[in-house]
């Protein structure tokens, strides 16, 4: 812990000297999930990407003490060793934990323990006035609770304690075909998690997705479960191009399949191709998609790279990319608004758990409706649906550039306008064009003021500040550029500054002791 106690000291002087400068900083770790374009001042940031090390992984508690720049991925790899992984684990496997707690995180298992910030048991920060405190539900609960999705604008967040839970080698996993909204949303939200398979001696066949000559997960279940082609979805759309390349693979004709997946595999099951969007970067590619383009070019179709070819083009503002929770009772109205206005397929719809006491998760005055089993109604939505709308609207009918700016950000104000409406919350890693009134009607000013005066954080961009898009012009440079800043390893931060070049360590405890064992790269 004395090589985190000295670089947390380091951050703390910068942040305190920086605070009394009144200068509005903000937090740099090397890398986003925003998709929204961005650039900051490398004279105003706090950069905490020294911090990705795992300092212990306690067996018997099922718990691990992590800095806020360890990556999934890493800390999957790690925890795997002691046969857990983390509770909730996002999909990409560069979503740094940090970023899970000040931001919104949820996957598979957030049904039954809700997005990830509900896993971390403590977190310390550095206040803005220097200061180092460690909040948790029972200690400093409304820093805690209120830091959720704040986006680091009550402090920076510098060590986490994560809740952990077993593990094994493969997950089981049933594909089931519906023929409807509604269909979706019942057989989505009732079904339980993925069972956990430690050998696969007899029953399901296993399916490998993370090699570069695997399939892509969406384009592997698209073959093969049954359903009717969509004139609206990319996937679809694309059948001639992707449909060959699984000459390994046979198509069912039954409604329901299953199958068995590398624990790994499906946890980043949707890191090539980055979900469904690396479809449309395939129909710029003159070339078949088979098994021998799929590992040439696999490192351009991994979401770090994919997310850095983003930012260094502007490609985000020529695609719909955001995220709602959805009370569950208005989930099948809000799906009918994307059907009508938008047409975008596929969807991502994933059930949540609610009743979340972060108030950055739950609308400003929301009060969901009684359910059977209660009398009288609760302040947060008892269950969530997260939907994902990402992609071209009406399949390219729509195409959003320099010359129709404003359509494009009309067609995200009606998506921000209609969640608004129905008592759910966008994410906030994405194009955002609220006005700040509109912005204040979702979430609790008061409130939140209040705290940033208590914890001395009212110099530091707030929320609304952070999250909102400028709309000064559309950002557009040519693919065969960004390409090339990515392969230079080129900051799309810190306005083109060379990436810095570092190893991630890793101190981990494998014992029922919290003792760390050496340095592990």
């Amino acid at each position: 812990m004395e090589e985190h106690r000295e670089s947390v000291d380091v951050i703390r002087k910068k942040v305190e000297s920086l605070n009394a400068h009144n200068v509005p900083f903000r937090i740099y770790h090397g890398s986003t999930n925003i998709t929204r374009p961005m650039n900051l001042n490398a004279d105003e940031i706090i950069d905490t990407s020294p911090l990705s090390k795992i300092i212990s992984i306690n067996k018997t508690k099922k718990t691990a003490i992590v800095q806020p720049n360890v990556s999934m991925d890493a800390f999957v790899r790690e925890t795997l060793r002691s046969d857990l992984i983390p509770a909730v684990v996002p999909d990409f496997p560069g979503i740094t934990v940090g970023g899970s707690f000040c931001g919104t995180a949820a996957e598979s298992s957030s049904f039954k323990y809700g997005c990830f910030d509900r896993t971390v048991n403590w977190v310390e920060i550095v206040l803005p006035n220097g200061l180092i405190t460690t909040a948790s539900p029972d200690q400093n609960s409304d820093l805690f609770y209120r830091s959720v999705g704040a986006m680091g604008t009550l402090g920076v967040a510098t060590l986490f304690e994560i809740q952990l839970i077993s593990s094994s080698t493969y997950v089981e996993i049933t594909y089931h075909s519906v023929t409807s909204i509604r269909d979706a949303l019942i057989t989505g939200r009732f079904k339980n998690y993925p069972p956990l398979k430690n050998n696969h001696d007899s029953g399901p066949p296993v399916v490998r997705l993370s090699r570069a000559k695997d399939p892509w997960f969406c384009l592997h279940v698209h073959k093969k479960a049954k359903h009717t082609p969509n004139t609206h979805c990319i996937i679809c759309l694309w059948e001639d191009k992707i449909a060959t390349p699984f000459d390994d693979s046979k198509g069912y004709e039954e409604p329901i399949m299953t199958e068995l997946i590398k624990i790994t595999d499906y946890l980043f099951r949707y890191d090539r191709g980055s979900f469904w969007m690396g479809c449309y970067g395939l129909d710029t590619l003159p070339l078949p998609f088979n098994r021998f383009t799929r590992w040439i070019l696999d490192p351009m179709f991994r979401t770090r790279i994919m997310y850095k070819l983003m930012h260094h083009s502007g490609q985000s503002q020529k695609f719909i990319i955001q995220d709602a929770a959805i009370p569950v009772e208005k989930s099948e109205e809000f799906l009918e608004f994307a059907d009508e206005n938008l047409k975008l397929y596929p969807l991502w719809l994933c059930p949540v758990k609610g009743e979340s006491k972060a108030p950055l998760h739950t609308m400003k005055g929301y009060i969901s409706p009684p359910s059977n089993d209660q009398e009288t109604p609760t302040i947060a939505p008892t269950a969530l649906i997260n939907v994902g709308l990402w992609g071209v609207p009406d399949l390219g009918e729509r195409v959003y550039n320099d010359k129709n700016i404003d359509e494009f950000i009309k067609t995200n104000r009606g998506i921000e306008r209609k969640v608004q409406e129905l008592g759910g919350l966008k994410w906030l890693y994405a194009h955002n064009y609220y006005t700040e009134d509109e912005f204040w009607a979702v979430y609790d000013k008061k409130k939140y003021d209040e705290l940033r005066e208590k914890w001395h954080a009212k110099g530091v961009p707030s929320i609304w500040e952070k999250a909102k898009t400028h709309t000064e012009g559309f950002k557009s440079i040519s693919v065969p550029k960004a390409i090339l800043a990515t392969m230079l390893g080129m900051d799309y931060l810190l306005g083109g500054k060379k990436d810095k070049k570092g190893e991630t360590k890793f101190i981990a405890g494998s014992s029922g002791d919290e003792s760390p064992v050496g340095l592990r790269k």
